[in-house]
């Protein structure tokens, strides 16, 4: 999966105005709402000082609330290695990713993370092979892509590490939800991707009952339809039960026994 785009759906949901044509494409990006942070650190390869430095504020994969770590930082690896290491890329993909997974929690139990930032690992996109240019199909093949998720999969499995595989799982079969090149998703997508992220870490924050609502999502306010809608339930449609009854408290068994 390309970090990318689920870096700038989070940073539009933030403010709808950002745009990634505003800044380059390689190199780190910032943006800034309100008390909001967003960092987008350029690191294909996941061995990156300003990656490293993040990693040293994790222990077990979360840390404390207050701690100074990023609520939530999510990494992705796989496609420039398929792209431009072709000797022994599948070999330095997992050594680098094998760096990163001895910061994150192992043999988790639950998949609560209420109360702690969270690092997670994005599954390797897989693209869209027809539609790829003559180079990148070359070089990005379903062999590599395949190998380097299920390594994925046998990390999640086995020993516990937090892959956010619903990012797969929602565009699985959707050719749809990619762009033209193949190799990138979507706005509408990875807005969806983004909230479903959002989701998994605000919504740990929620340790009341009853669960009535998502501290990620803005509800909107009924419509007017939506509220003489409402009335007609709760007003109009008790009158007219009652006059077919004539004012007779109805026996619910009475009724069914009488069909």
């Amino acid at each position: 999966m390309t970090v990318r785009e689920i870096f700038w759906a989070t940073a539009r949901s933030l403010d709808p105005e950002v745009r990634p044509q505003a800044v380059g494409e390689h190199t780190n990006i910032s943006v800034v709402k309100d008390d909001v942070t967003l960092e987008f650190i350029w690191d294909p390869y996941l061995n990156s000082s300003a990656l490293a430095t993040e990693l040293a504020e994790f222990s077990g994969g979360t840390a404390d609330v207050g701690s100074g770590s990023a609520a939530l930082v999510l990494m992705g690896s796989g496609l420039w290695y398929a792209r431009h290491e072709n000797l022994n890329g599948l070999k330095k993909w997992k050594d680098n990713i094998d760096e990163v997974v001895q910061h994150m929690r192992e043999g988790r139990t639950s998949t609560d993370l209420a109360g702690s930032d969270i690092l997670l690992l994005s599954p390797v996109l897989v693209p869209q092979y027809e539609w790829l240019t003559d180079d990148r199909r070359e070089t990005i093949t379903p062999d590599k892509i395949g190998a380097m998720n299920a390594y994925l999969e046998q990390l999640s499995s086995f020993q516990g590490v937090d892959v956010f595989w619903a990012f797969d799982e929602m565009i699985r079969d959707l050719p749809q939800a990619y762009q033209s090149s193949g190799v990138r998703i979507k706005e509408e997508a990875a807005a969806k991707q983004a909230e479903a992220l959002l989701n998994l870490r605000c919504n740990g924050e929620i340790t009341y009952f009853p669960y009535d609502g998502t501290c990620c999502n803005k509800y909107h306010p009924p419509n007017y339809i939506q509220w003489l809608a409402l009335v007609f339930v709760l007003a109009v449609l008790p009158t007219i039960i009652y006059m077919r009854h004539g004012g007779v408290k109805s026996d619910p068994w009475r009724d069914i026994l009488n069909r």
